[in-house]
């Protein structure tokens, strides 16, 4: 079980391009910092608009790496076929999440549908 979260904070890298999508920062004692969005050489630019911000990785309970655990959360920005998008900054299971929270917040104490293909 894993934390991830934003923090609004960033690093910069000399030059004119932004930080490398896919860069991690191990603070170690399983916790650190991935960027999923930024500078993704194969296609020579940024995609984003804003200066990119990594997720903090906070590891709670179990036996992953926070290594692994990036190499995860990066896997899942691409699984996101809803978009054309390259990546999304947020993972797949927690931006789909959030979305169906927010349909599910203006259903008011009417009874939600529970067919996933509601949500879609």
């Amino acid at each position: 079980m894993i934390t991830i979260q934003r923090r609004g904070i960033f690093c910069l890298r000399p030059g004119n391009k932004a930080t490398l999508r896919g860069t991690a920062i191990d603070f170690g004692d399983k916790r650190g910092l991935i960027y999923t969005m930024g500078y993704v050489p194969f296609l020579r630019c940024y995609t984003g608009f804003r200066v990119p911000q990594p997720l903090e990785i906070l590891e709670n309970w179990g036996s992953v790496s926070f290594r692994e655990a990036a190499e995860d959360i990066l896997r899942l920005t691409k699984l996101n076929w809803n978009t054309a998008a390259f990546n999304c900054r947020d993972p797949i299971t927690m931006a789909f999440a959030r979305r169906v929270g927010e349909i599910l917040k203006m259903a008011k104490g009417n009874d939600p549908a529970l067919y996933y293909r509601f949500y879609m």
